[in-house]
């Protein structure tokens, strides 16, 4: 049986890595709760926007919103999170209300994460499997404003 990945699948898994390296250079430690860096790869240009949210029991979740560039035209926008000690790959899904993102790589095996974000507030759930329709709230989160 020979398997190919789509072409789908090599993108978001182009973006995500290149999101996750991203991630792990810039802003590391930042305390503010917005911090802007960009970064250049040929006539590609990146863009992260870092936000630092204080969650249920004082948890912290840091989303990192980056989205890439081509000449005017703006590309994929991509979020990770650091949750946890650990830095999650979400893409953006579709939401009747605010931004909504989702990753099919979770807390454990067989579950995915939704970042749903509405003005200052945003919520932590998990799903199980390919539902993300269905979720568990994890964390109710506030953006710091310092």
């Amino acid at each position: 049986m020979n398997l190919k990945p789509s072409n789908l699948f090599v993108g978001t898994l182009l973006l995500t890595s290149i999101a996750l390296a991203l991630a792990g250079c810039a802003n590391n430690g930042a305390s503010g709760s917005k911090n802007a860096s960009v970064s250049q790869g040929g006539d590609l240009q990146f863009e992260q926007r870092t936000y630092r949210y204080t969650c249920d029991n004082d948890q912290v979740i840091e989303a990192r919103y980056v989205t890439t560039q081509k000449g005017n035209e703006d590309g994929p926008v991509l979020l990770v999170l650091q949750y946890k000690d650990q830095l999650f790959g979400l893409a953006p899904a579709v939401s009747a209300s605010g931004s909504r993102y989702i990753g099919h790589a979770g807390l454990t095996t067989g579950s995915g994460l939704e970042w749903w974000g509405k003005g200052s507030d945003a919520w932590l759930s998990r799903f199980t499997g390919d539902n993300a329709q269905e979720t568990e709230r994890l964390q109710t989160c506030r953006l710091d404003e310092s």
